[in-house]
């Protein structure tokens, strides 16, 4: 770990897990105890968690896996997927590829080999042509939200560009 490498946090009531560089780690709350720290293989460039495990994307463009108790990595990495950033809702993943070209969705079950591949939305005119200019920097995404519109609860996807 470098001391420029940015610390990027997602906390839980239970615990927090955090990424630096090619870190990722969890952190027990409130006793504060560092629960583990492992490599994740690659320099990481956006992260997210849900209750079962931690997503990362890095620099190689890989999408990685990581079970969120032990550090351990759960399925081989997905190469070359070109992933800039990620959201979880519950058991799926969102992932933004090609510099917003694409959106992918994508459903973790316990115990599985892969990622199970829900949806593909090509969405160029919506979140940029994908130009090699475009870093991802001005792309915003957060899962988790819940919205309840007359007397029905949605589950939300919040994007932002």
């Amino acid at each position: 770990m470098c001391i420029r490498d940015r610390v990027k946090v997602e906390p839980s009531e239970q615990s927090i897990c955090f990424t630096t560089g090619s870190q990722i780690g969890r952190i027990q709350v409130p006793e504060m105890e560092l629960m583990f720290q492992e490599d994740a293989g690659h320099n990481i460039i956006d992260f997210s968690t849900n209750d079962m495990c931690i997503f990362t994307t890095g620099d190689d463009s890989s999408l990685r896996l990581f079970d969120s108790d032990q550090g351990m990595m759960l399925i081989e990495p997905m190469a070359d997927m070109e992933v800039d950033r990620l959201a979880v809702q519950g058991r799926h993943l969102v992932a933004r590829c090609g510099g917003g070209q694409a959106m992918m969705v994508f459903k973790y079950t316990d115990g599985a080999e892969e990622l199970e591949e829900e949806d593909f939305i090509e969405c160029e005119d919506l979140f940029g042509d994908g130009d090699e200019t475009n870093d991802g920097s001005k792309f915003l995404m957060k899962g988790g939200l819940k919205v309840d519109l007359s007397g029905t609860e949605y589950n939300v996807l919040l994007t932002c560009y």
